[in-house]
């Protein structure tokens, strides 16, 4: 309602009916009009944050401090790094295990938007040490997954390896078989970076043969996929068709536009 209420207003002031893209250069003023008013209204919510920060108690401080770092993450990250940063010390300060865990994995965040990828894993293995300390499990798995990724993106594939082993031995544990599913696509996904096609294979078997069970098309799709990369690396070209025709049919279904057109680049590679 509000953005049909600012075309309307954008349209009486620049509207010029002699020529035929008025309406395109409308839209467009008014989607800029609906970013400024966005900025505006987020700027007087952070004033309006700091304002309470400066007569805030800890525990208000810290929930203010949060909400002020999730603000700027997308605005200025070095400044959620400073909010942090804060929330950190005033966890520590009370001995508040759990908030400084979270604080911990909050700063490796920052630091990995900031591609600061090592930093990123201090403060998660950090934030793992503590967590295991609370027997949390929950956000054990969850740092687990975090300290994997980054690994795996740094390129430290044995270390991406190492914490999703151990987050895949939690997950079975709790019997959680979607991550289940997820985590053996992931580790088969992290074989075929490091060039081990047949743990590769033999992991995203694995994964496939847990979304099946589930009926979870997506997850059928990437599995197959996956599949089809891994064989199309060891030239194997007509394994890797099959797999990459299975997922595009189950793209297709579910209207994934995006895989789709992964998909088609990847059976285009097959053919250039």
């Amino acid at each position: 309602m509000v953005f049909f209420t600012l075309l309307i207003f954008v349209s009486y002031f620049c509207a010029d009916y002699s020529k035929p893209n008025y309406l395109m250069k409308t839209f467009f003023l008014a989607i800029l009009l609906i970013i400024t008013c966005d900025a505006f209204a987020q700027q007087h919510q952070i004033d309006s944050l700091e304002y309470a920060l400066q007569s805030a108690d800890k525990k208000d401080a810290s929930l203010i401090l949060s909400q002020l770092s999730a603000l700027y993450q997308n605005i200025d990250i070095n400044k959620s790094v400073g909010y942090d940063l804060q929330i950190l010390e005033i966890a520590r300060q009370d001995n508040n295990l759990y908030s400084e865990s979270t604080a911990l994995n909050n700063l490796a965040i920052d630091h990995y938007f900031l591609g600061e990828y090592a930093s990123a894993l201090d403060y998660l293995e950090k934030s793992l040490e503590i967590r295991e300390k609370l027997k949390d499990t929950v956000q054990i798995v969850k740092t687990l997954n975090n300290l994997g990724v980054i690994s795996q993106v740094s390129g430290n594939y044995d270390k991406a390896l190492h914490y999703l082993q151990k987050s895949l031995e939690f997950k079975q544990t709790l019997g959680d078989t979607i991550s289940i599913a997820k985590t053996l696509n992931n580790i088969g996904v992290i074989y075929k970076d490091a060039l081990q096609y047949e743990d590769a294979k033999g992991f995203l078997a694995q994964a496939l043969e847990y979304y099946q069970k589930l009926g979870d098309e997506p997850g059928i799709a990437a599995a197959y996929n996956n599949l089809g990369q891994v064989y199309s690396k060891q030239k194997y070209q007509d394994s890797a068709l099959d797999y990459y025709r299975k997922s595009l049919v189950l793209k297709r279904k579910i209207d994934d536009k995006r895989g789709i057109g992964n998909t088609l680049n990847n059976i285009g590679e097959i053919f250039s």
